[in-house]
């Protein structure tokens, strides 16, 4: 245990109720819908419309106590900071495994899920965190203790946090000129409401991070699609786009996971991995979590880089498929 690699994550935090919307009742037994297009179709029609909605369950959530949890069933010691108050009901299961922190009320989100997809509806606390009130309930000193001995910082969901910028710089300046770590992870979450400016702004910043610490970008392929459109102000292809960010990126590794596996770019080239489709997932929500949990995972033990998409593809493929976390033994 003495060589256990340390991750710190952050910082969002969410109770999740995971539902399926009902298409119709065969006697008692409802019938869900299984596809997205299939919804769509139906709600577009511009009449009112009544959806009745089953929960599978209530748990925990957010890309960084998902990603954490992950993380730890697969043998890292992790801490997440995030935003906890409020959905310590469901927070236990997480403390067993994680050293947990938090910065304010939790999120709450909505997901109604599909067999090939999911929509997340989510009433956003974390939109007005600043470094102020940050500092109020992790003060500086506190934190670069949680840092010491830190080989990866994750700063996940970026998308909802509206002042996450001028806090990674408060934390470049006050927290990183101590932390001797090695790697930070960056997931942007679905940024499609965010400004140009804000993403310009992130990567300006990333570039310079880049100059002290090993940079893993990860994002989804409609992400990367978007990086195109509000960083380049081009629609291109998917590899153009993410050939192009890791050449403007020192030693950076853009990580995009999809449907059929897993590419990662860097300034040398392209790698892949296919990954195995699921016909009938028993969850969706928190797959790309388990993903970044397989990659960051194969990352610090020092694979090849396919080996670490194949690490990543691996672990989301049992979350969806028995909707718990990979362990080692398994």
């Amino acid at each position: 245990m003495r060589n256990m690699k340390k991750c710190v994550i952050g910082f969002d935090g969410y109770q999740d109720i995971l539902c399926r919307p009902v298409k119709k009742y065969q006697g008692n037994m409802p019938v869900f819908w299984r596809s997205m297009s299939d919804f769509a179709e139906y709600i577009k029609s511009g009449r009112n419309v009544d959806i009745q909605l089953v929960q599978s369950c209530s748990k925990y959530g957010g890309n960084g106590p998902i990603l954490s949890g992950a993380l730890a069933s697969l043998g890292m010691k992790t801490i997440c900071v995030g935003m906890f108050d409020g959905c310590e009901d469901v927070l236990q299961t997480l403390k067993d495994r994680v050293e947990c922190y938090s910065l304010g009320q939790c999120n709450q989100c909505t997901a109604l899920e599909f067999d090939d997809g999911k929509i997340m509806l989510g009433k956003l606390e974390s939109m007005e965190l600043c470094w102020e009130t940050f500092k109020k309930k992790m003060p500086e000193k506190k934190l670069r203790k949680i840092m010491e001995g830190c080989s990866l910082l994750g700063i996940v969901n970026w998308s909802a946090f509206l002042n996450m910028n001028s806090i990674i710089e408060q934390l470049e300046k006050n927290i990183f000129p101590e932390w001797n770590g090695q790697y930070i992870f960056l997931d942007l979450a679905d940024f499609s409401a965010r400004e140009q400016e804000d993403i310009r702004g992130l990567i300006k910043m990333i570039k310079r991070l880049a100059l002290k610490y090993r940079i893993i970008l990860g994002l989804n392929e409609k992400e990367l699609e978007l990086l195109g459109e509000k960083y380049y102000e081009e629609k291109t292809s998917k590899d153009m786009v993410g050939m192009r960010v890791a050449k403007e990126i020192p030693e950076s590794m853009i990580i995009v996971h999809g449907r059929e596996g897993a590419v990662c770019y860097q300034r040398n080239g392209r790698t892949e991995a296919q990954s195995s489709r699921i016909e009938n997932p028993v969850c969706l929500t928190g797959a790309g979590d388990h993903f970044n949990a397989g990659i960051c995972y194969g990352i610090l033990k020092g694979m090849e880089i396919r080996e670490v998409l194949n690490w990543g593809n691996r672990t989301a493929y049992y979350y969806i498929l028995h909707g718990r976390d990979l362990t080692l033994e398994k």
